[in-house]
């Protein structure tokens, strides 16, 4: 290591005291290099001395009395120096006007020498800064901290560390806070943040209230967005998940479009979450997509008695083996097409114990269903009655819950006519069978892989326009969580042949999210009003059978409650369905690729469905 190097290693790594200490030293020397290059001239008048020295006396107490001696030289900004170096100015204003009344006469030497004084200590300052951290830290990104309390000090502490974070200010709504300092840099009430992130070319602000409840979170980054500036947005995780770590940047997190428009998920009701659960043995098709895995995740929490896992991708089970390492429980890992019989009938005789089934497997993606639908269809069609076919014949299964969805209701297209029909299918075995069946329906769901906020998040991180087919469409968004949570939970309700709708609250306009996903992101909406924006948004016009809004059921249908207040039971009349008959049908125009079985299908639908 070269004697520079050495040196500079000794300085950054002594304690906060010894540095302090240093720096109180460094600016004695400096007081006396400057009186020893104008003593000649200070004594000509004996009393400039005594001036002198008073000014360096009082400037000394007041550095220590606004924490200057505190701050560390890599934690210097150009705030924190004008801050100081404006107070010093001041005592050398007052010092020199106090001589002038007593002495009736003005020292020019008197004047030079403090104001050498202060030109010296804060340019070495910044000169030892250069020196011993890089120029790097000069220019560096401003951030605002919104929390004043014990996590954001600490994140003050270490996140300048990064050498690319200027800290400006904090934001805190505690009054006993408000003004005061953390460090040298002061804390505002959050009324000041538009002021400060314009006058202050602020570009990020980090939350650090881990305590913080999530509707009290939500609120302060609706505040934040309402303002329309373009900063970033990160926060620091829960306080659940902070426990023995050390607050800083490394644990901040992006504030994502979930935590806008998501919600407060109600806390479970323990014994229905448990009833079909503990001491187990369930099945889970589809389990390696959004919906699966996390249902895979959360039954394993409750302790099952063996979890048997099923999807036809390699690489989706292969990352879920990956997630669930964790766990101990009893878990099988399946990979197979349920299309196929044999496959089914293997797994079924190695796992006869089955005691309920989650039947979440199907292709989902209604543009792509769209472009192959007798595939489409027929995937999800079929795979619903082989399943139930060898779970009655195989098994002495007790429960089958089939996961539908809200485009199952007045199908438009070919995704949501193949629920529509699987809820038909599910509905005539429950009609001639002993055990329990369920249909659950619900909406989107936050961060999966098809959804719309996911194509959003792509198109905007690869500063493309993002596309919305209507400025009007609509749509309900839940947690992927909170789905998962109160599936398990409808499947403890009671009876035969239930039929049940999640809780969805109100449809959100999927232009207004985009416009918000920008925001957050940092940038600007570029349109007519911002011909100089960062990102528009395009509207494409709608797809093929998409409509403005969704429907969780029919018209003609009415809900009822249940014991959980996010789940209810539908009350509709599904049509029967002759299973032989249709899927008889089925086959013949599949062998045929007679697309127009569909289209007839469709119209049948809706004919039912409105009688």
């Amino acid at each position: 290591m070269l004697p520079l190097d050495q040196i500079k290693f000794f300085f950054i790594n002594q304690k906060t005291i010894v540095k302090s200490i240093l720096a109180f030293l460094f600016d004695c020397i400096i007081y006396f290099c400057v009186y020893l290059i104008f003593r000649n001239e200070i004594f000509k008048i004996g009393d400039e001395f005594f001036y002198f020295i008073g000014f360096c006396l009082l400037n000394t107490l007041l550095l220590i009395r606004y924490g200057h001696y505190q701050n560390k030289i890599k934690f210097i900004n150009v705030e924190a120096l004008l801050s100081s170096g404006l107070k010093s100015f001041i005592l050398l204003i007052i010092t020199n006007l106090i001589f002038l009344i007593y002495h009736n006469s003005y020292s020019f030497f008197l004047f030079t020498s403090i104001l050498n004084v202060i030109l010296i200590m804060y340019s070495m300052r910044v000169i030892l800064k250069i020196i011993l951290y890089g120029k790097k830290n000069i220019g560096k990104e401003r951030v605002l901290i919104y929390g004043g309390g014990a996590a954001g000090v600490q994140l003050f502490d270490n996140i300048t560390s990064d050498n690319k974070y200027d800290i400006v200010g904090f934001l805190d709504d505690s009054i006993d806070k408000i003004n005061r300092k953390i460090g040298n840099v002061l804390v505002y009430k959050p009324d000041a943040f538009e002021s400060l992130v314009k006058n202050n070319k602020v570009s990020m602000v980090f939350i650090a209230i881990p305590s913080i409840s999530f509707n009290d979170r939500k609120e302060i980054v609706k505040n934040l967005l309402s303002k329309k500036l373009n900063i970033r947005i990160k926060i620091l995780p829960s306080t659940d998940n902070l426990i023995d770590k050390n607050i800083n940047f490394n644990l901040m997190e992006d504030i994502a479009i979930e935590d806008i428009i998501g919600r407060k998920a109600i806390p479970p009701i323990k014994n229905l979450l448990e009833k079909n659960i503990v001491g187990k043995t369930v099945l889970i098709t589809g389990a390696a997509g959004t919906i699966g895995s996390q249902l895979c995740k959360k039954i394993l929490e409750i302790k099952p008695k063996k979890v048997i896992m099923t999807d036809c991708s390699e690489i989706g089970l292969f990352n879920l083996m990956d997630d669930l390492k964790k766990y101990e429980q009893n878990t099988v890992f399946l990979l197979g097409d349920l299309k196929d019989n044999i496959f089914i009938q293997n797994f079924l005789n190695n796992h006869n114990d089955i005691d309920i089934a989650y039947h979440v497997a199907a292709y989902k993606h209604v543009n792509i269903l769209e472009n192959n639908q007798f595939s489409g269809f027929y995937n999800n069609v079929i795979i619903t009655r082989n399943l139930i076919d060898a779970l009655l014949n195989h098994t002495n299964i007790k429960q089958f819950v089939n996961v539908s969805t809200d485009k199952a209701v007045t199908p438009t297209t070919v995704m949501g006519l193949s629920k529509y029909f699987c809820e038909l299918i599910v509905n005539e075995y429950s009609k001639k069978s002993n055990i329990e069946f369920s249909i659950v329906r619900f909406g989107n769901v936050l961060k999966s892989s098809g959804s719309v906020l996911t194509i959003f998040d792509k198109q905007i991180k690869s500063n493309n326009p993002i596309t919305v087919t209507d400025k009007n469409v609509k749509r309900f968004f839940m947690s992927v969580e909170e789905a998962v949570s109160l599936i398990i939970q409808s499947s403890a309700l009671e009876g035969k042949n239930r039929r049940f709708v999640l809780d969805m609250g109100e449809q959100l306009s999927i232009y207004k999210i985009a416009e918000k996903m920008i925001q957050l992101n940092g940038f600007s909406l570029k349109n007519k009003d911002n011909p100089k924006g960062d990102i528009e948004i395009k509207i494409t016009g709608l797809n093929k059978g998409e409509k403005l809004e969704e429907e969780l059921f029919a018209l003609s249908g009415k809900l009822l409650k249940t014991e959980h207040p996010m789940i209810s039971k539908i009350d509709e009349n599904l049509t029967e369905l002759n299973l032989e008959k249709f899927f008889r049908l089925l086959k013949e125009n599949y062998i045929k690729n007679n697309v127009n079985h569909l289209s007839e299908l469709m119209i049948w639908s809706k004919g039912k469905k409105n009688e």
